[in-house]
């Protein structure tokens, strides 16, 4: 099993004349991947999620309506086999090539090698890195 995700509503404060009123603009979703083996063994849950959070996309009406969902993925990896974890990687890329996602990478203290492959599935700009963090570190692929 890797980690858990959950599911946040983001308000936003509008001012009138007489009150202030919430309206949700967009959905958060925290995906877990700080338990990540070399071998990725949880790519069926990571495909699993992805596939989740796509079709729940779909299904409501956050396609046509001008809603965001951001993804945050809290990445914490050694690094592994480039064939696995370039798997993992693709899965994230299925959330980003969609129009109204955005994949925000959060590392706190590694994303070496596969785990860097990973951070780079990020959408623009939005990939964030504690001030000690390690990021990078590709191996020679054989």
């Amino acid at each position: 099993f890797l980690g858990h995700y959950s599911i946040v509503k983001q308000p936003q404060q509008q001012e009138s004349s007489n009150h202030s009123s919430q309206q949700y603009n967009g959905t958060s979703i925290i995906l877990d991947m700080t338990e990540l083996d070399t071998s990725v063994s949880q790519i069926g849950t990571i495909r699993d999620k992805v596939s989740f959070i796509l079709d729940e996309c779909r299904s409501s009406k956050l396609e046509s309506s001008n809603s965001t969902i951001e993804v945050c993925v809290l990445l914490e990896s050694p690094g592994g086999s480039a064939a696995d974890y370039a798997l993992a990687a693709q899965q994230l890329l299925r959330l980003r090539n969609q129009p109204n996602i955005t994949v925000t990478v959060l590392v706190d203290k590694v994303a070496a090698s596969g785990g860097y492959m990973i951070a780079c599935t990020s959408s623009p700009g939005q990939l964030y890195a504690a001030p000690f963090a390690v990021l990078g570190s590709i191996g020679v692929v054989g």
